[in-house]
């Protein structure tokens, strides 16, 4: 009888473990993954074109951007971090090949969107990024403050988890795709000298986006922060750990509003600069008639 009890006891132990955290994941992933959602997002940045010679701006089909590029981003009290080739889209988009002797590349509108699936996408406003090892540095509004992650800068021995962002399809095929948050317990030692240091990706996970390294800090109470420690990032197939923040101090940024405007829908190139002058002039025609 005994027996039967503690047999029961632990299937009820083994079921509700199981409806609070999924199938293959422990409660430290769950938690870290529920605590890190907030402040990692996806980014698109679009681009435009400009005419070399007469400086109008185009975008194509009825739309403001020509084109646009897909990765993530993480919002620190330092300002938002992503990796720096989203900040040049045009450069795996071939589409813009048959264009480029006659026009140049100019960043538009940049949006963020959170990684569940079918989220929809928010225009911000950035400042000019600053790159440094595959990773740009901008300010973003304040509007996403509460989101930010603190920073560590210490060095020494770390227990913390190697957080992973993956999805089953390309951003680029399905800008709406759900991505993945996958953290992995890792030890690593960091030192004064070393800025980069050598990581393994997770096995069968589909598209791998990116990842960042985290380390919890215990707070009073049974409060849990996490500091963010460094991104991963790959050169040549291979993965590696970038730690910019060694012997920084956190300081807030503020970014300058967005400024913006609709298009009307057209096919192929749509000129910018001539739709904006050509409904100054019909606004101007109908105040003569007045």
């Amino acid at each position: 009888m005994k027996r039967i009890s503690l047999l029961l006891l632990w299937g009820f132990f083994i079921q509700v473990t199981f409806a609070q955290f999924p199938l293959g994941k422990s409660a430290g992933q769950e938690i870290t993954e529920k605590a890190l959602k907030g402040s990692i997002f996806i980014v698109k940045q679009a681009y435009q074109l400009k005419d070399k010679k007469s400086g109008d701006l185009f975008g194509k089909n009825g739309k403001e951007e020509f084109g646009a590029a897909y990765s993530y981003a993480v919002l620190t009290v330092l300002g938002g971090y992503a990796p720096t080739n989203i900040f040049t889209p045009w450069e795996n988009d071939k589409a813009f090949d048959e264009y480029k002797e006659k026009y140049e590349p100019v960043n538009a509108n940049t949006w963020l969107r959170s990684l569940e699936h079918k989220a929809v996408y928010n225009k911000i406003s950035i400042s000019e990024p600053e790159s440094n090892e595959g990773f740009s540095l901008f300010n973003i509004s304040d509007t996403l403050q509460n989101q930010r992650l603190g920073i560590d800068g210490q060095t020494g021995e770390k227990d913390g988890w190697m957080v992973w962002l993956t999805s089953s399809e390309s951003l680029q095929e399905s800008e709406s795709t759900a991505v993945t948050v996958l953290p992995i317990n890792k030890k690593i030692t960091i030192n004064e000298k070393d800025k980069l240091y050598d990581i393994d990706p997770p096995t069968k996970t589909g598209h791998i986006l990116g990842g960042l390294y985290v380390c919890p800090t215990y707070k009073g109470g049974g409060h849990v922060e996490y500091l963010l420690v460094g991104f991963a990032v790959q050169k040549d197939n291979k993965w590696q750990m970038y730690v910019p923040f060694i012997g920084m101090k956190a300081e807030s940024v503020k970014c300058a509003p967005a400024t913006t405007e609709s298009l009307e829908e057209n096919n192929g190139l749509t000129p910018i600069n001539k739709n904006k002058s050509e409904s100054k002039k019909k606004r101007g025609k109908k105040t003569k008639k007045q």
